[in-house]
């Protein structure tokens, strides 16, 4: 059984967590600042330096960063944690969905998940394409059939640069090395 989601779960784990930081806004807005804030506003900076854009473009970083950040931490005094209600919401919704995979948790429960291991593939497509495929295997605590809590492995799988995240029970395939000895 799959459950398809379009937000990462460990990220909304994380954004419930975590305080209101620089690096929870960097994480959730890196598609606008890749897309629309660093490229208009570098066009903006090279209309106003012409030929020495290379001299004052990483203080024009700076100062785009800290103007953009200002503005969040303008709209978080006034609106609140905007990105910690979104994921409070998303995973709210996905408790009773987790069901499906035999995964009885609760919200509280969900909270206190772990990332423990990630990996990145690169596998062909339909259309032999290349694909980078992020996994990422999350420990849930959740409850048994006697009612104790135990934790269970549920692996999120992820083609990057899409919003299409897929969620299912597994675990890490176990790898054997060779070992060497010295003696």
């Amino acid at each position: 059984m799959k459950i398809l989601i379009n937000y990462d779960f460990f990220n909304a784990i994380r954004d419930v967590n975590e305080a209101f930081t620089p690096f929870k806004v960097i994480r959730n807005n890196k598609k606008r600042w890749v897309l629309f804030n660093i490229p208009v506003l570098t066009w903006l900076e090279y209309i106003a330096v012409r030929d020495q854009i290379f001299r004052y473009l990483p203080l024009a970083f700076c100062l785009h960063f800290t103007t953009i950040l200002g503005l969040e931490l303008m709209e978080y005094k006034i609106v609140g944690d905007k990105y910690k209600e979104k994921a409070v919401e998303n995973l709210k919704f996905l408790v009773p969905k987790l069901e499906t995979l035999n995964v009885s948790t609760s919200f509280e429960l969900l909270k206190k998940s772990t990332c423990y291991h990630k990996v990145c593939n690169l596998k062909l497509n339909n259309r032999k394409l290349p694909q980078l495929i992020e996994s990422k295997y999350i420990l849930v605590p959740s409850y048994d059939y006697k009612g104790d809590i135990v934790d269970k492995s549920i692996l999120q799988t992820h083609v990057i640069g899409q919003n299409k995240y897929e969620l299912t029970t597994g675990e890490p395939e176990k790898v054997l090395k060779l070992v060497y000895n010295n003696a």
